[in-house]
């Protein structure tokens, strides 16, 4: 105990502080567990592995990474709740047979926008479809309108799957449809919906035509009991069939420059065997239906044309192919054949092709090539009579489907503003067939309004126009 007299000392020894930083203790390392494969072949983490790891919130990877047998999330079904945008070439009324159809075999919604426009007055008809396709996942079309749509970028090109390729291989379309229609400037951006080419038709089971003037001798010895359509919207189809079958020349327009050719000699010839055939018909500048009515009713013993309005069976009608004057068979599709396409801005492109390769012939679109008679397609069966088929529109079918197994075509129309070539044209001739112009005035005339329009377009965009429709690239 301490003297409480004695002073305490003025100095003292100063406490020493604690360190403020100890040598952390060195855990006892943890031995490694072995990893072992179980029956299965999957690697087995060692439970007291998966709770450090768990600890420190590795245990998802650290499972990710041992796991081999990872499985993926399944993909989600397509949503049915979103309509597909479809613009329709045609009635309102008439995409209602497309709707009824489609809802037979498919939940998806659909909902169209309908342009009407007449081959009868085509001037022009693109623009309506190039505001549309701003906001659509499908067009269905006249052939002429993909030069269009093409350069302005409104189409996206198919790219075609395994699952198409079997696709094509069990019944897709035949060659003349694929090379002619299916692709432009080497890419393949249409799914051909249905095409309507003249066939020689006759009653006349041992009549064969060989060439245009053989025709035009049958047509004289049934006294004119024959027909081929010329009527507005017509003529310039039939010319162009019959140039195509003819002519071994230069197509339409001279490779450099694109001139037209229609106003030279051979073209001109084409069209004075044209006019001088017309003439012997009893029925003058018909449309396909009124031929096909006046077949099926007796008055007619044939002629070019295809089955065409509400009753469509002739009886003991023959198809066969249409006159030529060449050893070589080449095929034109008609200008106004339908495609599909999906656009650019389409928001279901997997479900845009189902819908465009179902409507091309799928299983259920029966009622729809038989209702709509544009979208005629080829039947997928063979034929069973080599020279041709008789009796109701299917053996029309079966011509057609022999007809464009040719892989050798020649492009129709396929132009920037189409719809004014063919209009000039079309009028020109019927002009002509009148017996208002000669065939060299008609054919000039309607050479110099191809010049103008390929000036107004411009003729570096128009050439390289003319150019993809030959397959070209660029």
């Amino acid at each position: 105990m301490s003297d409480p007299l004695k002073p305490e000392p003025l100095y003292r020894e100063p406490l020493k502080p604690e360190p403020l930083y100890r040598e952390p203790l060195k855990p006892e390392p943890l031995k490694p567990e072995p990893l072992y494969p179980d029956r299965h072949g999957a690697t087995l983490i060692p439970r007291r592995s998966l709770l450090v790891a768990a600890a420190s919130g590795l245990g998802l990877g650290l499972l990710g990474c041992r796991d081999e047998r990872d499985v993926s999330p399944e993909p989600q079904s397509p949503r049915q709740d979103i309509p597909l945008r479809v613009v329709w070439f045609g009635e309102a009324d008439e995409f209602e047979i497309v709707r009824r159809a489609w809802a037979a075999v498919s939940p998806l919604p659909l909902a169209v926008t309908a342009i009407t426009a007449e081959r009868q007055d085509p001037a022009g008809f693109e623009q309506p479809f190039l505001e549309a396709a701003g906001r659509s996942d499908v067009l269905i079309y006249p052939l002429i309108g993909v030069a269009e749509l093409f350069a302005e970028g409104r189409l996206t090109p198919l790219i075609r799957e395994s699952s198409d390729e079997d696709a094509r291989v069990q019944g897709g379309p035949p060659p003349a449809l694929r090379n002619a229609a299916s692709e432009y400037a080497g890419v393949e951006v249409t799914i051909p919906l249905g095409t309507r080419q003249p066939a020689l038709v006759t009653v006349d089971s041992e009549f064969r035509s060989g060439s245009w003037r053989e025709y035009d001798a049958w047509v004289a010895q049934v006294e004119g009991a024959a027909a081929e359509p010329l009527s507005r919207g017509w003529a310039a189809a039939m010319f162009l069939h019959r140039a195509a079958s003819s002519l071994d020349t230069g197509w339409l327009f001279e490779r450099e420059g694109l001139e037209p050719l229609i106003a030279s000699d051979p073209y001109v010839e084409v069209l004075e065997q044209m006019r001088r055939t017309a003439a012997r018909y009893r029925l003058r500048r018909s449309s396909p239906v009124e031929i096909w009515s006046k077949i099926r009713s007796g008055e007619l013993r044939g002629g070019i044309g295809f089955p065409a309005g509400p009753d469509r069976n002739v009886g003991a009608a023959m198809f066969a192919d249409p006159p030529s004057n060449l050893s070589v068979q080449r095929v034109l599709l008609d200008a106004f054949s339908a495609v599909g396409s999906v656009t650019s801005v389409c928001r279901q492109t997997a479900a845009s092709k189902r819908f465009l390769q179902w409507l091309a012939g799928g299983p259920g679109s029966e009622s729809v090539q038989r209702e709509i008679e544009r979208m005629t397609m080829p039947s997928r069966q063979q034929s069973s009579a080599p020279g041709g088929t008789s009796g109701t529109p299917d053996d029309y079918q079966l011509w057609l489907r022999d007809h464009l197994q040719t892989a050798v075509t020649l492009p129709t129309l396929q132009l920037l503003s189409s719809g004014d070539y063919y209009a000039s044209l079309d009028d020109q001739l019927v002009r002509c067939l009148e017996g208002e112009l000669t065939p060299a005035i008609a054919l000039a005339t309607a050479a110099d309004r191809w010049r103008q329009i390929t000036e107004d377009v411009g003729p570096e965009r128009q050439q390289r126009a003319w150019r993809r429709a030959q397959g070209m690239i660029g």
